[in-house]
């Protein structure tokens, strides 16, 4: 890491020329690293190769999706500090994002502590899947948990002023003050 500091870690692998997968555990998020390799044979060490990388930083670690109408669903999720772009990826079959292709990019409003975009004009009853990943220093972070849900014509409208969510249900009236028993 970045202090001038090494950590020294030897992994024995055959001699052959197969690839060898590298396990790095307990890496800070957001950080930028040097891995410095070397091997050993017969005839000595060889010199040293480097590579340097930069971990990704920490996505959004609250995500919900709820249907607000027959076409839509809203998608909410934990502000990330220091995020300067939010990117909403949806999927109509669990796991399977094309991540080169996000349906949204929000980089308005960011600091509020939850954040909101709402998918419109899907097929009612359709199922969609939800992950979103933050922008920290440029860097795009690893994507949150993925959240689901189907646009729902019998939804109430999560996403408008309580007003709006008690008109859609029948019966009910909204008063100004609200008894407390």
């Amino acid at each position: 890491k970045g202090t001038g500091a090494w950590t020294t870690a030897e992994q024995f692998v055959p001699a052959n020329d197969e690839p060898v997968q590298i396990d790095l555990q307990e890496l800070v998020p957001n950080s930028d690293y040097t891995l410095r390799l070397s091997s050993f044979a017969a005839s000595g060490q060889t010199e040293y190769a480097m590579a340097q990388f930069h971990t990704k930083p920490d996505g959004p670690e609250q995500v919900g999706v709820f249907a607000v109408s027959s076409s839509s669903i809203a998608v909410y999720w934990s502000r990330v500090q220091g995020a300067t772009a939010y990117k909403v990826y949806r999927a109509s079959n669990l796991g399977q994002y094309n991540w080169g292709s996000p349906v949204a990019v929000i980089n308005t409003n960011l600091n509020q502590p939850i954040l909101k975009w709402v998918d419109t004009g899907l097929p009612s009853y359709s199922m969609r899947y939800y992950r979103v990943t933050a922008v920290v220093d440029g860097y795009q972070s690893q994507p949150s948990d993925e959240d689901c849900h189907y646009a729902n014509p019998n939804a109430l409208p999560w996403d408008q002023t309580p007003q709006d969510v008690v008109q859609r249900i029948p019966n009910l009236s909204f008063p100004s003050v609200i008894p407390i028993n």
